[in-house]
């Protein structure tokens, strides 16, 4: 829901720039991304068990057999961790509008991605009374990533006199994540991840010209981590609903480097002067 609200103002600042582009340039632009992993979620707890300890068993010839068990209070720790998979490299496009002063706003959907994978064995054998048994493990894991940023800069230098010009930009960038795990067997649990992060950037950026119309930039985006909202949960039944939720450790500020590589197109340009 979040994610859509912020989709739904994306597109309507969209439109009211594309309102008001009579004295604006407009770009567009496909582009290569690149983001790292996410990092390791982790979640540790201790606590302590009774078990049963067999101390000793014998067998006496006029009354059967006998076990001789203690109960031991055991300490123990438990750790989980996990590193969610995301895709480092995608394929993005994005809206540019000019103006004649060479301020910009832009607004690209730069994470779009799905994916689905398994892994399946079964292991078949005869017990003692010789009757098949089939042990079977594997998991199914499914993972989607969103993400939309925007854009205020400006470049610097005159684009029809210099081939090669530098620009600044302030972003912001939600991202939705979403991710499950369903294992085969009874021997893991499944993994629900539901997350969504907002991240700010000051984006340097160097750009060339190719042509009249098309131009090639060339991004490094240092995203800081705003805000990281929802959860990522083993659903194990014998644990509480505190000790399902893994965390993430933050040393701030927290950041990121990303990268871009786009190359744009002027679709359309403004009515007085040229790019």
């Amino acid at each position: 829901m979040k994610n859509a609200s912020l989709s739904l103002i994306a597109i309507l600042f969209a439109i009211q720039l594309s309102a008001q582009s009579n004295d604006r340039t407009i770009l567009f632009g496909g582009a290569i991304n690149y983001y790292p992993v996410f990092d390791t979620y982790t979640e540790s707890f201790s606590g302590s068990q009774t078990i049963r300890e067999l101390l000793l068993t014998f067998r006496t010839p006029t009354s059967g057999l006998f076990e001789i068990e203690d109960e031991v209070q055991v300490q123990y720790e438990r750790y989980f961790e996990r590193e969610l998979p995301v895709p480092q490299l995608g394929a993005g496009f994005s809206m540019q509008w000019v103006s004649k002063e060479e301020v910009f706003h832009e607004i690209a959907l730069t994470r779009l991605s799905m994916s689905r994978s398994n892994y399946f064995h079964q292991f078949s054998y005869l017990d003692s009374t010789s009757q098949p048994v089939s042990l079977v493990d594997g998991f199914e894991q499914k993972s989607f990533t969103a993400a939309i940023r925007y854009e205020y800069g400006k470049y610097f230098g005159d684009p029809k006199r210099s081939g090669i010009r530098f620009g600044i930009s302030a972003g912001i960038e939600p991202t939705l994540y979403a991710y499950s795990f369903t294992p085969y067997s009874s021997s893991s649990f499944p993994v629900k991840a539901r997350i969504l992060t907002v991240e700010l950037a000051v984006v340097p950026m160097l750009e060339a010209r190719l042509s009249k119309r098309a131009f090639l930039d060339f991004k490094l985006i240092p995203n800081i981590l705003l805000a990281d909202f929802g959860y990522l949960r083993t659903e194990n039944p014998i644990l509480t609903r505190d000790q399902q939720e893994l965390t993430r450790e933050y040393d701030p500020p927290e950041i990121n480097l990303a990268a871009s590589v786009l190359l744009r197109y002027v679709i359309k340009e403004r009515k007085r002067g040229k790019r």
